[in-house]
């Protein structure tokens, strides 16, 4: 125990006090206490009452008292007096209740739910006011006798005694949970807050100190408790000069010395700066300078022209921008054109097709190739015209205007994108500095670049050691770990960093490497065990625990393990010289040694401040701290001083978290889980997964929705988040468990997850009675390997597990190269399982598709009748207006009408995607009075509007053109019944709510049926269709001539292969498009039959716009010109191509095409065309008179026969060949 040290005035101000306020200001004193060390404004304690309620007891001898929680939310808002009112008041309410033994309470099942095992109560108050004990005898004076308790109760209490003219105040603690030093300080701070309390006055309870002057001083200094020196002095002299002149001063004292070193090649340091100087003096001359930004997009490893671009942009004063090939495109584009790049620099291995299609879409944007060989070659790859350098400033206000931008940084987002950190030169030389002090770097040690340049700590990788005349080992392609430890040893790499997830892998190969000194943990909290074992191998080598966010440029903080951590985790450390570190708590007051706080860094090394959108409050500004001339960043990771001046890591205050050292905002991953169809919850979270002792950290997600939650959904994400953010396993759940706040209880819903993924396992193992045939076998194990799960079963269905379109290709190369299978394509995406690949073997001509479909069939006469003499709108209603067909249809609805157009659209930015992508495509601006753009999602019930958007458009909207789809060739029925089969019912009763006046839909010729009339077609087609794209689009168009059947107004436009020449989207969206330009790379053709039915996008777009303003019946047309054949159009494309068989063709194709290439995802579908082809068949019909009738009627003849089609087909296909070069 530990006596309270109030001081003689405060106990001459206690024993002021009125008798009966006494207990109540000691009692407050004490929850305000627990409050502040537990940051929680909701405390409970066990508080004593003496029991004696009747009168019978009251001179009865015996222990009456009795324990009950006491709960109490602590307002630091109001004054003393009035929080001393509500604790007295509480504590009076209580009393009613003094009779229910504890031991009673705690059999309650909801109480021994709630505390799951712990004890109820984990503090303890008890007041006794012994002054009435004090009797005088005659001359006898009598005096309580205190028999003092040995043994704590609990974990911590307080035990207050009054007597007459002294008071007792102990502080007990279980010695096996508390220190002697920590209760001696805690002891001090209630002798603070009680002495306040007792004072009365008007301050508020957040204006009470609990910190002496001393502490206040010494926690606001910035470098902790304790006064041990710093490990080294703030940066003078060389080392304040920017990196890139560093290096330069470098080069001319070691000349042949080794920059760089990958695989068997290097560059010495004359040979880096002359390359270097070659191609600064190249942007320079393209008006390259200070402030400009330029955008890196260059392979992940073994990349020389990597640091050879860095250091030329900042000898040239501007600042690099890194990306990633391996990110989606669009978050790509959004991060280039925030941090507003004049250029991009790659290298000889380039970007995605996709990605190579948005850069060329930015007229603005220049792009340069740099390829190093025997010298280094810059190429042209798109006109560069430098504008003007405007300085990049962050989104919160800044003083300082002073400083150089060095690099840009995105980091993941909570608002949905990702935000750039604006990072100057002056904190990285100081950074660098301390470093090359600390570390001992200099000549001869060679530190290995094995970080992306997304990733902050690849910075003193590739820099660190051209300050200091080193070598930078760049790593090379292969597998993460035996990379790392193969060129440590090939090299004789003497410093790393790594993240701990690795490091835990590598601790024996590392320990093992001669020359390592220094091997630096990064990025995610470093765990005891791997410190136990690192001791524990004997090794020289020293470990380090560096902290730093990529906001106070890489490191801010310093540890290194020499010894076995205390608590679960190493310590984060010591503030790098120049950093000032402060731990705040929530009302931005510093915290006393071993109480949890915000950690806020200032001085050395605090990033400019964030572009981009970012999260509020902004963490660059409002802090307590923040002066004009001072930046302070809030980390949002909460730590605790120790009684040493070092920082111990707690966790984060939010739902940030460090996975394989990327920082990721799981707000991120829910913000885009909730933008999908049917999520209305969704909780990410971090679990770790596996076997005891070979368990690894994933991200899992949790959703409520109404729809099935499938790998649909999975592939919808993969659109907005890079691999590293997709979560591995997606639940859906009825409801989310809360805790007493209502909030999400995130670790009973980890512990929900866990036990669901351990049925999964269990579930997933096939039974012994089902032994697998060893064709089954072979296949699990593909898969397995594939899809990187655990286990798979014979009747799980491919895309649940995780397959794109990307394995999916993958698969079916494989089981046919190495199986001798081949597969029947649509029938396996009929039922995409490896049972049902089986059966899809093409030697099996048996099979039959399945029928996924058959549920959606029975509802179809649901729908409720049409209204009749509803008043009709003038506005047009477009879906899919941002697809390829619907910018076109927008196009035309603007040019041949005066009608209010509304679109809805998924997210809240569609006006801007829907402008930028419009001005790509007919250099020309939206006007916005004409539109109206709504959020909202067609597979949602009310078209996912909001109730009053929902019912202005059923009041204004006259027409429906409803060109949404969703297309995947190489999907399962299941993936596409939402976008195509559900959304379709949900615009029609719309249009029955809206009593439209017609419904035009978009469907397709269904290339699996032998002959197509102009009119409705049975139900029983379905059972000819495998492809789940097919399928999913005669559903819904079942559903339109329903419709019809039952009065509503509608038109079916059954649409062909449709493109033109100006968007460059095509090559990677348009399977004939790909094909086309496929057969141009390999100047070749498939000498096989192949009629195709093509039109151009801007005459069908017309023809809907035309006839939507006239009152045309309800049908179905067949949009078709008669069809082509394929090899007269790939004779005109180009005389020199030749025709080749078609087996030989698509082997070449096979053996030709990456997997990045747009082509690689559509081979299966071709995969029959090098088959037997069957007996001649008479060709196909597409009945079309109605369509050319309508054609003539409205005045649509530019493309009016096959021939002009062909001549159009020919020059558009010519012109998107060279657009995907």
């Amino acid at each position: 125990s530990v006596a309270i040290p109030l001081s003689p005035a405060a106990m001459e101000r206690l024993r002021a006090l009125p008798a009966s306020r006494r207990a109540s200001v000691c009692l407050a004193a004490w929850l305000l206490l627990l409050a502040r060390y537990s940051g929680q404004q909701r405390v409970l304690t066990g508080v004593a009452f003496n029991g004696r309620t009747q009168q019978r007891w009251r001179h009865t001898v015996g222990h009456f008292v009795n324990v009950l929680p006491l709960v109490v939310d602590i307002d630091e808002g109001v004054s003393g007096t009035a929080l001393e009112r509500g604790v007295s008041a509480a504590l009076f309410e209580l009393l009613e209740f003094q009779d229910i033994p504890l031991a009673q309470l705690m059999r309650d099942e909801r109480l021994k739910a709630a505390v799951q095992g712990h004890d109820p109560l984990q503090s303890y108050f008890n007041f006794f006011d012994a002054a009435e004990m004090h009797l005088e005898a005659g001359a006898a004076t009598l005096t309580p006798l205190t028999i003092p308790q040995q043994l704590a109760q609990f974990d911590l209490s307080l035990w207050i005694t009054q007597y007459q003219g002294r008071w007792d105040m102990l502080l007990k603690f279980r010695c096996s949970a508390f220190s002697q030093p920590a209760m001696a300080r805690m002891a001090a701070h209630y002798a603070a807050l009680l002495a306040q309390l007792a004072g009365g006055g008007d301050e508020t309870v957040a204006q009470l100190s609990m910190l002496s002057a001393a502490e206040q001083r010494c926690l606001l200094g910035g470098q902790g408790p304790g006064t041990a020196p710093l490990a080294a002095a703030m940066p003078v002299g060389v080392r304040t000069l920017p990196v890139h002149e560093q290096f330069l001063l470098q080069a001319e004292r070691h000349p042949t010395a080794p920059a760089l070193e990958w695989g068997e090649q290097g560059l010495s340091y004359a040979q880096l700066r002359h390359h270097v100087q070659q191609l600064a003096t190249q942007l320079a001359a393209l008006g390259i300078g200070k402030e400009h930004t330029v955008g890196l997009m260059m392979p992940r490893a073994a990349c020389p022209e990597s640091v050879i671009a860095i250091l030329a942009l900042w000898q040239c004063g501007a600042a690099y921008v890194a990306l990633d090939l391996q990110h989606p495109p669009q978050r790509s584009l959004y991060m280039l054109q925030t941090a507003r790049c004049a250029l991009v620099l790659t290298s000889s291995e380039r970007p995605a097709e996709e990605m190579q299609a948005l850069l060329r879409a930015q007229a603005e944007l220049g792009v340069l190739e740099i390829a190093l060989g025997q010298s280094l070659e810059v190429r042209v790859r798109q006109a560069v015209v430098v504008p003007p350098a405007r300085r990049l400033e962050p989104n919160s206000p800044y003083a300082d205007g002073s400083g150089h931008l060095a690099y840009v940084l995105y980091t993941s987002g909570s608002t949905g994108m990702p935000k750039g950190v604006l990072v100057e030169h002056a904190g990285l030389s100081e950074r660098l500095a301390w470093m090359a002090e600390y570390f001992g770097f200099g000549p001869g040690d060679k530190f290995l670049q094995g970080t992306v340049l997304t990733f902050d700590i690849s910075v003193p990788e590739y820099c660190l050691p051209l300050i200091c005349g080193g070598t930078v080992v760049l790593l090379p392609e292969g597998p993460a770990g035996s990379a790392h430890v193969a060129a440590c040893r090939a090299h004789g790499v003497t410093m790393m960093s790594t993240v701990p997830s690795l490091l835990n892998l590598l601790v024996s190969e590392l320990t093992a490497c001669p020359r390592l000194r220094h091997v630096i943990s990064v990025g995610e909290a470093l765990m005891r065990p791997v410190v136990q074992q690192w001791l524990a191998s004997g090794t020289a080598t020293v470990l380090h625990n560096l902290y730093g966010p990529t906001e106070a440029t890489i490191y801010a903080t310093f540890h290194a393990c020499r010894a076995l951590p205390h608590g679960s985790g190493a310590l984060i450390g010591k503030p790098c010289p120049g950093v000032s570190c402060w731990v705040l708590d929530k009302l931005g007051r510093p915290v006393p040694v071993g109480v949890a706080g915000e950690l806020y860094l200032g001085d050395s090394g605090v990033a400019r401040g964030y572009i981009g959108t970012v999260r509020q409050p902004d963490p660059f500004y409002g802090n307590p701290l923040q002066t004009p001339q001072r930046r302070v960043y809030r980390t949002g990771d909460i730590v605790r001083w120790t009684a040493d001046g070092e920082l111990d890591y707690i966790g984060r205050n939010d739902f940030r978290i460090k996975l394989r050292g990327q920082l990721i905002e799981l707000g991120e991953i829910e913000h885009a889980l909730l933008a999908q169809a049917g999520v209305q919850h969704a909780c990410a979270l971090v679990m770790e997964v596996g076997q005891p002792g070979a368990t690894t950290r994933q991200i899992m997600a949790a959703v409520i929705a109404r729809t099935p939650a499938d790998a649909a959904l999975l592939q919808q994400l993969r659109q907005r988040l890079p691999e590293y953010m997709l979560p591995s396993q997606l639940f859906q759940l009825d409801a989310f468990p809360l805790n007493s706040s209502g909030k999400v209880d995130r670790a009973a819903l980890s512990a929900l997850l866990a036990q669901r993924l351990a049925q999964q396992r269990e579930q997933r193992l096939p039974a012994a009675a089902a032994a697998l045939t060893p064709l089954q076998q072979r296949l699990c194990a593909l898969w397995q390997e594939l899809l990187q799960v655990p286990v798979v079963d014979v009747d799980e269905n491919f895309f649940q597990l995780g397959g794109d379109s990307l394995v999916l290709t993958r698969m079916v190369l494989a089981v046919e190269r190495s199986l001798g299978l081949r597969i029947h394509f649509g029938r396996f995406v009929g039922n995409p399982t490896i049972n049902g690949l089986l059966a899809a073997d093409a030697a099996d001509d048996t099979a039959s598709p399945g029928r996924a479909y058959q549920a959606d069939l029975e509802r179809m006469s649901e729908l409720p009748p049409f209204p009749s003499g509803a008043t009709q709108g003038k506005a047009v209603m477009l879906t899919g207006a941002s697809g390829h067909l619907g910018m076109h249809l927008l196009h035309a609805l603007l040019s041949e009408s005066t009608a209010r157009i509304v679109l809805p659209l998924r997210g809240d930015d569609g006006m801007a995607r829907l402008a930028a992508r419009y001005r790509q495509l007919f250099h020309a601006d939206l006007p916005p009075l004409r539109l109206s753009v709504l959020q909202a999602d067609l597979t949602q019930p009310s078209l996912g509007m909001s109730a009053a958007d929902y019912a202005a458009c059923c009041a204004s909207v006259g027409q429906v053109i409803h060109a949404a789809a969703h297309v995947n060739h190489a999907a399962d029925y299941a993936s596409m019944r939402d976008g195509n089969v559900v959304a379709t019912r949900h615009v029609l009763l719309f249009a029955a709510q809206a009593g439209a006046a017609h419904v035009h839909h978009m469907s397709t010729q269904f290339t699996e049926l032998a002959d197509l009339p102009e009119a409705p077609l049975p139900a029983s087609s379905l059972e000819a269709i495998a492809s789940g794209y097919e399928q999913s689009k005669l559903a819904a168009e079942l559903q339109v001539t329903q419709a019809i059947a039952m009065g509503y107004p509608a038109t079916v436009y059954r649409l062909p292969l449709m493109f033109d020449d100006s968007d460059s989207r095509l090559y990677t969206q348009n399977h004939f498009v790909a094909l086309a330009v496929k057969c141009l790379q390999m100047d070749a053709y498939p000498d096989v039959p192949m009629p195709v039915t093509l039109l151009p996008t801007a005459l069908v777009a017309r023809y809907v716009a035309r006839r939507s303003k006239l009152g045309t019946a309800s049908g179905v047309r067949n949009l078709s010109l008669g069809p082509l054949a394929f090899d007269a159009l790939a004779a005109a494309l180009r005389p020199a191509l030749q025709a080749t068989p078609a087996a030989r063709w698509v082997e070449r194709s096979r053996q030709e095409t990456a997997e990045r290439d747009p082509f690689f995802r559509l081979l299966p579908l071709y995969a029959d065309l090098g088959q037997p082809q069957p007996a001649q068949t008479p060709p196909r019909q597409v009945a079309n008179a109605e369509f050319l009738r309508e054609l003539g009627q409205l005045e649509l003849d530019e493309v009016r026969d096959a021939a002009t089609l062909h001549d159009f087909a020919v020059s558009s296909l010519r012109r998107l060949a060279q657009a995907s070069d």
